[in-house]
């Protein structure tokens, strides 16, 4: 092999040894969750609902890629797998945002959401449920009585699939 083909048959290469990492498969099934607080470190949002409901969130997979629709806002979230973990962190944002916020109606500049989670790997809801931590932030720099944080750790449960 001469020296001027190596670069490019190294590129190709390591592509075939990087690859299969890439598009390695995880067990978290695609599909609409239900979403519910487990433990609520802060609620100054008052978003938790009866029995920690926080509505729903979609999430679809593709290789190391987690794509996820908050029902909250309809924010839509992107992120990755972890490395060599079945644990996933996505992120998003909505801008102008009207809602309503411990009964007082707000236009947020700005809400971002994070979800940190783990797919359930074993007993009978294996592969069609999480645990993790949402932190949603309201962001209102010039009123304050709109800004505020939920943070909590909760559980996403995979919803049948209706007709």
């Amino acid at each position: 092999m001469s020296p001027a083909h190596l670069p490019a048959t190294l590129r190709v290469l390591s592509l075939l040894v990087l690859l299969p990492g890439c598009l390695r498969d995880h067990p978290q099934e695609d599909g609409v969750y239900a979403l519910r607080a487990t433990d609520v470190e802060r609620d100054g949002c008052g978003l938790v609902g009866p029995d920690g409901d926080l509505g729903e969130i979609e999430l679809a997979r593709h290789g190391n890629d987690m794509h996820g629709w908050l029902s909250i806002h309809g924010i839509a979230l992107q992120g990755r797998y972890l490395q060599a973990v079945e644990a996933f962190r996505i992120a998003g944002d909505a801008a102008s945002v009207s809602t309503e916020l411990e009964g007082r109606a707000c236009t947020v500049p700005l809400v971002q959401a994070t979800l940190e989670a783990e797919t359930t790997l074993t007993g009978e809801r294996a592969n069609a449920a999480f645990t993790g931590t949402l932190h949603l932030a309201y962001r209102s720099p010039l009123d304050a009585a709109c800004a505020c944080e939920l943070r909590a750790g909760v559980e996403g449960t995979l919803l049948p699939i209706t007709p």
